[in-house]
């Protein structure tokens, strides 16, 4: 990194469960070394990123311009006790996607894009499955039809519909996909503009992960945007 800085740089790892001290490193990484942003996991052992004991980081994280890489982590018994002995197949096709998926989508519902408008995050696996089934959580909570057969609705907070942060301040990268048709949903679903080239490297060989972005059925401005200019638009590093 610090000899080729126009290639290469780094996330930050924090020590979350230390607020005080994960909000220093972060300024120290982002300051001293020229670090891109933040790598998070989605969980921490019994808790979540979505907490209100992690906004300060976050908080901290949109003050620098550090955008947040969430990905997934083993939650244990906590989170996932119906895959555990299932096997790791399993367990990181569906655990790990439906963990990261859960904690990003409560950081929208928990108002946290609302109080930091420059909150910058970045999840992998094209959306964590979320393109799917967008349309079933595309509207602010309370709107629709009332709820039946005696079901509370859910309060959220969240100011404006899920659309809104997905365009605004949520990217996806096609990180850990190798077939067409997840990425031709995910570019209808939220648009090549908030899709990025990521590779999932060292879980996937970065060969596979290259050459199949390069015949993912992406083509001209499309695939150029995926592969390096949504980065430099979004991103002040890449300016």
């Amino acid at each position: 990194m610090m000899r080729h800085p126009g290639r290469f740089s780094a996330f930050a790892q924090l020590p979350e469960q230390d607020t005080q001290a994960a909000v220093y490193e972060l300024e120290r990484c982002m300051g001293e070394y020229g670090f891109f942003g933040w790598n998070t996991f989605s969980n921490y052992g019994t808790s979540w990123l979505d907490e209100e004991r992690y906004f300060p980081i976050l908080a901290k994280a949109a003050e620098l311009g550090a955008p947040v890489y969430i990905h997934p982590d083993f939650p244990g018994d906590v989170g996932f006790p119906r895959l555990l002995g299932l096997g790791i197949t399993l367990y990181a096709g569906v655990g790990y996607t439906y963990d990261t998926a859960t904690t990003l989508l409560r950081l929208i519902y928990n108002g946290t894009f609302d109080r930091l408008p420059d909150l910058q995050v970045i999840v992998g696996h094209l959306g964590e499955g979320i393109p799917f089934f967008f349309n079933r959580i595309l509207t602010k909570d309370g709107d629709g039809d009332e709820p039946k057969r005696g079901k509370k609705k859910n309060v959220s907070v969240n100011e404006q519909d899920i659309s809104y942060y997905f365009s605004k301040n949520i990217m996806v990268t096609n990180s850990g996909y190798f077939t067409v048709p997840p990425v031709t949903l995910t570019k209808e679903v939220l648009g090549i503009d908030r899709m990025l080239f990521g590779s999932d490297y060292p879980y996937e060989k970065m060969e596979q992960s290259v050459g199949f972005t390069l015949n993912c059925g992406l083509e001209g401005e499309d695939l150029e945007k995926l592969c390096h200019k949504n980065a430099e638009r979004e991103f002040k590093y890449f300016a």
